[in-house]
């Protein structure tokens, strides 16, 4: 890995993008700009993807990886594109809704605390596997 690819992951992980949050694209991006690993082929499959950009259309984010952001940008441009953080303008955050639960603790103590849908999503989805 290179310093700018380290810079670029640095950058990112400060740019507090999440998973949920609806984002357009503002500009276009090189192949490797600053760092991001995405390219943007110029190539009949990426037409789609580049209007997605032109229109300035707004997708949601579904992963947030070390090197890029995933969006679904919806059949009509599509479907699923990864963009580097630094085109993306967040459109409205993901909303944190909170929920209360009751657990018990090593004692047998019933404790009353409250934890974020996509914890208790976490959560179940671990219980399942």
């Amino acid at each position: 890995m290179t310093k700018l690819q380290e810079a670029y992951q640095t950058m990112q992980d400060a740019c507090d993008i999440r998973k949920g949050d609806q984002v357009r694209c503002l500009r276009s991006f090189k192949n490797y700009e600053l760092g991001c690993i995405v390219t943007i082929q110029d190539s009949s499959h990426s037409q789609p993807k580049k209007r997605f950009i032109a229109d300035k259309a707004t997708g949601i984010v579904i992963a947030v990886q070390r090197s890029h952001i995933i969006v679904e940008c919806g059949t009509a441009y599509g479907g699923v594109w990864k963009f580097p953080f630094f085109i993306l303008e967040v459109v409205e955050k993901v909303k944190t809704i909170r929920k209360e639960v009751k657990y018990y603790d090593e004692s047998g103590s019933d404790i009353t605390d409250s934890i974020s849908q996509e914890t208790q999503k976490n959560l179940n989805h671990g219980l399942m596997e």
